[in-house]
């Protein structure tokens, strides 16, 4: 509905009413409220140069905005009602303007007169059709058109001499791009999503573009235009189902990173084009090459020539059997190969020196690595520092890993056919081992012998370990005695072993150990004495080893923060823990040591109270009740308990009352804390049982209140003993009081 003059007149009034002409002139930044249905006249803000109309979705006309001279940022995200920009043509200071969501715009023929427009979105306009009104935008950078669904031609981008960054993304009717052939700075397009592009022939007119992302382009099937982009550096061709030639990416001298990752079209004819010179062979600058899922591909010959490569992805190519084309690849530091299902021969991977981490995740085929190895083992992966076996379920022999001396992490998770782990003994740089779920593995073949030679085997060769996993090894019975040997083991974990017999005493040696899972273990009955020793040790999990009777006391492991020791039926005894700090322990379903506990508790308290019922009939009724007090009577009256002077009884009456109360106090505090604490669990989780601390306590108030009142008794009967003595000091102080002296004594 068009604004009448008279509803303009009063949008001004109230404009102008809102703040004093000083600061209507200086006001620099506008914000409008989402309701505003039509704009008033804003030609009074001379020092505007922010406008944020964004989400006034009923507004339809922004013609008054074209008198601010000042304006450097103007927004109009989401206004939905608005068709058309024509009034804004006038704003020579304009930088930026955001047209995001504004769905009932199809045109932008009103912002061509913006010569310091540098940055214009016109995201998810998805009614815009045109936009040859763009053409005459001399210092525009930044475009985006992002979502604009309806686009079908991009010929009016054409003649922005500025232009660096367009993004084209997600344009569902956008076939082809021959209208952005005359672009000459740009640097970045993104045609990310394009599902009906078919054609790219436009793009090979572009001397400065060095990133190119054709992600999900579907459609298309041919790139060979490309190969006129002499700056090219990134190039993204993920997703490109219908891609079956890429020969022109041999053009491409400046490319560094190329992902073909899901081109699930290319076959054995692609392959063939990379022996050629006109293959990827031809990139000398690349550093990055994804070709990850592309189910056809059986063989990467044709990438032997790519020196600069140092990142190279092939993930998932399911028909992938062997990588021999990778052999000169002298920079390369990172190899992906995981999920490869048909790969049996690596051979190719030995020589590759620059080489620091390999992923075989999933081969399923993959019955051996020799091929790391063989007689240049030495000199076959040097610098190879993390190596992923895991699920590569045929995999029986890791001999091929044993002279790899950088490796630090070696994963064999889940590798269910491995039995035999001997061959890892020449790996001194070893840091972390994972043997999760290698469900054949039976033993750990163990020799104290630290030298790599020929007799020398196992676990205990590595010297530098620190983390070592075997959970879910339910075939592993034995642990060798020299396990512990591995002094550098910070965490180990058997959890899921429940074949495993028992455990080593040399578990005491292990002096940097902070962590240990045991849980599930069913078959050990008795933990090593040693791990008493363990003084570094701050998490300890024996949850579910029902067979284990006896846990050494742990009072030494001052770092101890929990303890787990859930459902472990056969323990008849808590450990002992150090006492000054907080432990977190959980003894669920130890049913033995609840039992054991409850009857402990049970009879400490019976003799509490007896002791209890003792000091009440023997000292308050006999000593708290002295006879009362007679102030008539003069300071050398003697009472009748024990003949004491008034200053003895009544200390001894204070002591007395003060022991009788805090025995009835420290009583009270073990019933109240036994009865709230039912659950034995909660009775031992302070310095490791707290149950012994409180009857502790409450029978070292009876000790006291004991000792108190046998103290009042002998103060009655040290006062009693001086009774004669008191006496003559009696008559003698009469008698001087009567007038005598010595003097007047006759012998």
């Amino acid at each position: 509905m068009p604004l009448s003059q008279q509803d303009a007149d009063e949008l001004n009034a109230a404009f102008e009413k809102s703040m004093s002409p000083k600061e209507w002139m200086e006001c620099t930044q506008l914000f409008a409220p989402r309701t505003l249905t039509a704009l008033p006249s804003l030609s009074g803000l001379a020092s505007l140069t922010s406008l944020q109309l964004s989400s006034c979705e009923a507004l339809t006309d922004v013609s008054s905005i074209s008198n601010l001279p000042a304006l450097t940022t103007l927004s109009l995200f989401t206004c939905t009602a608005l068709t058309n920009v024509s009034g804004i043509s006038g704003l020579p200071a304009l930088t930026s303007l955001n047209l995001l969501w504004c769905d009932a715009l199809k045109n932008v023929s009103g912002i061509s007169g913006l010569p310091a427009l540098t940055s214009l979105s016109l995201r998810e306009c998805e009614a815009l059709t045109d936009v040859s009104g763009i053409r005459g935008l001399p210092a525009l950078t930044s475009l985006y058109l992002w979502g604009c669904d309806a686009l079908t031609d991009v010929s009016g981008i054409s003649g922005l001499p500025a232009l660096t960054s367009l993004n084209l993304s997600w344009c569902d009717a956008l076939e082809n791009v021959s209208g952005i052939s005359w672009l000459p700075a740009l640097k970045s397009l993104a045609l990310h999503g394009c599902k009906a592009l078919t054609d790219v022939r436009g793009i090979s007119d572009l001397p400065t573009l060095t990133s190119l992302d054709l992600f999900g382009c579907k459609a298309l099937t041919d790139v060979s235009c490309i190969s006129g982009l002499p700056a090219l550096t990134s190039l993204y061709l993920s997703g490109c189902e219908a891609l079956t030639d890429v020969s022109g990416i041999s053009g491409l001298p400046a490319l560094e990173s190329l992902d073909l990752s899901g081109c699930e079209s290319l076959d054995l004819f692609w392959c063939d084009a990379l022996t050629d010179i006109s293959g990827i062979s031809g990139l000398p600058a690349l550093i990055s090459l994804d070709v990850s899922r592309c189910r056809a591909l059986t063989n990467v010959i044709g990438i032997s020539g790519l020196q600069a490569l140092e990142s190279l992805n092939l993930s998932n190519c399911d028909a992938l059997e062997n990588v021999s084309g990778i052999r000169g690849l002298p920079a390369l530091k990172t190899l992906d190969l995981s999920g490869c299902k048909a790969l049996t021969d690596v051979s190719g991977i030995s020589g590759l020196t620059a080489l620091e981490a390999l992923n075989l995740s999933g081969c399923k085929a993959l019955t051996d690595v020799s091929g790391f190895s063989g007689s240049q083992a030495l000199s076959g992966l040097p610098a190879l520092i993390s190596l992923d076996l895991s699920k590569c379920g045929a995999l029986t022999d890791v001999s091929g890993i044993r002279y790899l001396p950088s490796l630090e992490v070696l994963s064999l998770h889940e590798c269910v056919a491995l039995a035999d782990i001997s061959s890892i003994k020449g790996l001194p740089a070893l840091r972390v081992l994972d043997l999760r779920e290698c469900a054949a593995l039976t033993n750990l073949s163990m020799s104290r012998d630290v030298d790599i030679d020929e007799n020398a085997s196992g676990v205990t060769c590595l010297r530098g370990l620190m983390f070592v996993n075997f959970s879910g090894c339910e075939a592993l019975k034995h642990l060798p005695e020299t396990f512990g040997d591995i002094s550098t083991l910070t965490s180990i974990d058997f959890s899921g072993c429940s074949a495993l017999i028992e455990l080593p005493e040399s578990f005491g040696n292990m002096t940097a150990l902070t962590s240990a899972d045991f849980s599930n273990c069913t078959t050990p009955g008795r933990m090593p004495e040693g791990v008493g020793r363990l003084t570094k040790l701050k998490f300890l999990t024996l949850s579910g080893c029902k067979a284990v009777d006896v846990v050494p006391d742990l009072h030494r492991c001052r770092q101890l923060k929990k303890l787990d020791l859930r459902d472990c039926e056969s323990l008849e005894k808590l450990p002992r823990l150090y006492r000054w700090h907080s432990i977190d322990v959980t003894a669920k379903g130890c049913d033995k040591i609840n039992a054991a506990l409850a009857t402990n508790v049970d009879n400490t308290l019976n003799a509490v109270l007896v002791a209890a019922a003792l000091l009440a009939t023997l000292g308050y009724s006999s000593l708290a009740n002295p006879t009362d007090w007679d102030d008539s009577l003069g300071t050398d009256t003697f009472q009748v308990h024990g003949n004491a002077s008034r200053a003895a009884l009544k200390a001894y009456f204070l002591l007395s009352q003060l022991s009788f109360y805090a025995s009835i106090a420290s009583i009270t505090w073990c019933l109240s804390s036994v009865m709230l604490n039912s659950d034995m669990e909660e009775m031992i989780k302070r310095g490791g049982d707290r149950k012994r601390m409180l009857l502790d306590a409450a029978s070292g108030a009876l000790i006291v209140a004991i000792i108190a009142i046998l103290g009042a008794y002998v103060s009655a009967g040290m006062a009693s003993a001086f009774e004669p003595l008191a006496r003559v000091h009696r008559e003698v102080g009469r008698a001087v009081d009567n007038g005598w002296s010595p003097s007047r004594v006759t012998v």
